[in-house]
């Protein structure tokens, strides 16, 4: 585990070097790809999380003016990602995501639908207090495209989440226990649940 902060020590330094040399040159172009790689893997550990959110939805707003569309959902994802975990407002987040969707569903990037369709049912949860179907994440869940990203975890992780919300802490226990992802709850419920 020391040696994951230490990588991660080490990243960070790299990625502040990228964000001063993309402040020195004002290269926007590059702004996406400093921005995505940074405040979406490194920076929102370092960084306050609200401030890694809003330096991907820059980027996802960059990317698409300059024509970079599967760099620009990359953003938006990781921006809709990081702005759930710090507990940004639901209503907002969800006309976001929607946008999101329908861009990413007009240029066919499967994966992106599948992880935003995902998020999307769960802030609906969240927002409606009741549990909601999705047939699309159902089916994404089959694929095995999917299978080895890491996404079914991401599914049950968005389960747990609005299982304990809508008033289903029984079936959380169960996904829990398999998962074991309760890092990631101690971050996003107690947002939630005040």
């Amino acid at each position: 585990m020391l040696s994951i902060y230490k990588k991660m020590k080490q990243a960070n330094r790299y990625g502040k070097v990228a964000l001063d040399l993309l402040a020195r040159f004002e290269d926007s172009s590059q702004l996406i790809h400093v921005y995505l790689s940074y405040y979406g893997f490194v920076g929102a550990i370092f960084e306050p999380i609200q401030l890694a959110a809003e330096r991907l939805h820059t980027g996802l707003g960059v990317g698409q003016s300059i024509g970079d569309v599967t760099t620009a959902l990359l953003s938006g994802l990781m921006y809709v990602q990081k702005s759930f975990v710090a507990g940004n407002n639901l209503s907002s987040l969800l006309e976001d995501v929607n946008s999101l969707l329908k861009l990413s569903q007009i240029h066919k990037h499967k994966r992106t639908v599948a992880y935003l369709s995902s998020y999307h049912q769960t802030i609906s949860q969240l927002i409606n207090k009741e549990f909601i179907e999705s047939k699309l994440v159902d089916e994404c869940i089959d694929d095995p495209m999917m299978k080895i990203e890491g996404f079914q975890a991401s599914v049950y992780f968005h389960r747990i989440v609005a299982s304990f919300i809508v008033g289903r802490e029984y079936m959380c226990v169960c996904v829990y226990q398999i998962f074991q992802i309760g890092c990631m709850l101690t971050l996003v419920l107690p947002k939630y649940c005040e």
